[in-house]
């Protein structure tokens, strides 16, 4: 087994109580992320800082919604980089992005079922 990222405050999220509703945020998280994560891909790859910035903000509200912390940290830097026109501080960011949207959901799931 991989390592483990402390990537949600997992005191905030139990507090949701109903696993069902918890099952149903998790499912609508992983709808919008992992496509929001392609779409900022998307953008580094063609050099939209703004675009990047745009989709990297959507990204960090939701993540704070579901008190995914990692992951709405690494949105605010990628949303900075974007912000910036500094792509190139962008792609570490973004890998690390990939590894903790993984990690979350694996504890969201787990926390949920």
């Amino acid at each position: 087994m991989g390592m483990h990222l402390a990537v949600l405050d997992l005191a905030q999220l139990t507090e949701i109580g109903d696993p069902e509703f918890l099952r149903e945020m998790v499912d609508l998280f992983e709808a919008t992320a992992g496509p929001h994560i392609d779409s900022m891909a998307a953008a580094l790859a063609a050099g939209d800082g703004k675009e990047l910035a745009r989709v990297a903000h959507a990204l960090r509200g939701s993540s704070l919604g579901m008190f995914a912390t990692t992951m709405a940290d690494l949105s605010g830097l990628l949303e900075a980089a974007g912000k910036a026109a500094k792509l190139e501080s962008a792609h570490a960011a973004l890998s690390l992005l990939r590894d903790a949207y993984l990690d979350t959901v694996a504890q969201m799931r787990e926390l949920a079922s």
